[in-house]
């Protein structure tokens, strides 16, 4: 966020994850929540938030928008296995494993 726009998302001391990271764009004035996204926007699923059968949530941002499927719209994050960031999700694949499986709720926002 910082090499992006110049400035720390809330704070040089801010704890960094998933939680602390979607409360400063839930209550920041620097983003704005978003029903359907665009190619940008940030997926959030904050950990500490799920039903407990996945450990942690995660951060998205939305790649390629698939105007013709929605489900299919690539996700980029950084990746756990590799420590690369990629494009490895899709919307159809985050709401398998995060929201069914992980009874976590999608949260999307926008910089403003």
């Amino acid at each position: 966020y910082r090499k992006a726009f110049g400035s720390y998302m809330g704070g040089r001391n801010i704890t960094v994850s998933t939680y602390q990271a979607w409360r400063v764009m839930r209550d920041n004035g620097n983003f704005t929540a978003v029903d359907k996204p665009l190619e940008g926007d940030i997926l959030v699923y904050p950990t500490g938030t799920g039903n407990g059968n996945l450990s942690n949530g995660h951060i998205f941002i939305c790649g390629k928008v698939d105007n013709n499927d929605h489900n299919k719209t690539q996700l980029m994050s950084n990746s756990s296995y590799t420590g690369k960031f990629e494009q490895n999700y899709t919307i159809e694949s985050a709401v398998a494993r995060y929201e069914r499986l992980g009874g976590y709720k999608a949260y999307w926002f926008r910089v403003v």
